[in-house]
């Protein structure tokens, strides 16, 4: 007799994992359930069903009446049990062959790591993250590893959103409290060492993202420049009010191309007063309506004390 007997294999596909996923059932037993979550009443497949679904999660086990499904981050070695213990534990592993595999002990079949990748963006007040783990049997045991992959990043982020065509837009802002104001390159700068690239519109969804009065209060004033991404290509900037120069193709953008019938302009985008207003800002104004314009891209003339930078990532 097999000490792992492959006991039940199904294939279902849902939309919040990265490949298609399967429950695999082994002997097994916990060797902790400190903090995991439990419920009670349900069947076994109820059971894995629940872990299944569940985004976070990456085992079941049910002892007795009580169903306990494993977070990532809560489970601990699995020892492997024979049949006659009647305790049995599903994993839920990546099957891109989409068919049942064979082999022993599963689910790490000829003792090949089993692999598995988390799709979580349950809470709408936290950038999404990918979870990618791996469940390898060691010494009588299996164990997971992971690493977590932050949609935006490592670095703490100001907002973010998500497209329909699944990617997701993050932000990051950065002020002065003083009064003075930072220069196009210094804001190219800082986003660059960041690996970020520099705001723009390019969803409708952004325009709200990207919303910056709530640093007035930060920068103690009611009215401020902020610095995002484009500035005019050279050749533009001698000829600014052409149709060509007034179009997104008029100016250099390090993000994405922004989508320019998503601004709305104090008067257009062919704006230079003065030679060297060349970059585009919003104006936060109080209550009123954010508008965009092109201003100076130093700060000896225009005290821009907001920029924002931004990260466009698929999901």
């Amino acid at each position: 007799m097999k000490l792992a007997l492959f006991l039940y294999c199904s294939i279902i596909f849902i939309e919040s994992v990265k490949a298609d996923l399967i429950m695999v059932e082994v002997y097994g037993q916990p060797t902790t359930t400190k903090k995991v979550y439990s419920s009670n009443g349900k069947s076994w497949n109820e059971c894995m069903a629940e872990c299944y679904y569940a985004q976070s999660c990456v085992a079941a086990w049910k002892n007795g009446s009580t169903c306990y499904t494993f977070d990532y981050w809560l489970m601990g070695p699995i020892t492997q049990t024979k049949e006659i213990n009647e305790s049995i534990v599903a994993f839920k592993v990546e099957n891109k062959g989409g068919e049942c595999p064979s082999g022993i002990n599963p689910p790490t079949f000829g003792n090949k790591n089993a692999t598995g990748s988390l799709y979580i963006d349950s809470d709408p007040k936290i950038a999404p993250v990918w979870v990618h783990y791996n469940i390898y049997y060691t010494k009588g045991s299996w164990k997971l590893n992971y690493k977590v992959d932050r949609i935006c990043g490592e670095y703490e982020y100001d907002g973010f959103v998500s497209h329909a065509d699944s990617t997701v837009t993050c932000s990051f802002v950065w002020y002065n409290e003083n009064t003075g104001g930072f220069t196009y390159s210094e804001m190219k700068e800082t986003c660059d060492e960041y690996s970020y690239g520099m705001a723009g519109f390019k969803y409708k969804e952004d325009v709200a993202m990207f919303e910056a009065k709530k640093y007035l209060v930060k920068i103690k004033d009611t009215r401020a420049y902020v610095r995002v991404d484009g500035i005019r290509t050279a050749a533009c900037q001698k000829t600014p009010k052409t149709a060509y120069c007034m179009s997104e193709k008029g100016f250099t953008f390090t993000g994405p191309t922004p989508d320019f019938s998503l601004y709305k302009w104090v008067t257009n985008s062919s704006v230079q007063h003065v030679k060297g207003e060349d970059c585009i800002v919003m104006i936060i104004d109080g209550k009123a309506e954010v508008k965009m314009d092109v201003r100076a891209c130093t700060d000896t003339i225009m005290k821009a004390r907001i920029f924002i930078c931004s990260l466009l990532r698929k999901k």
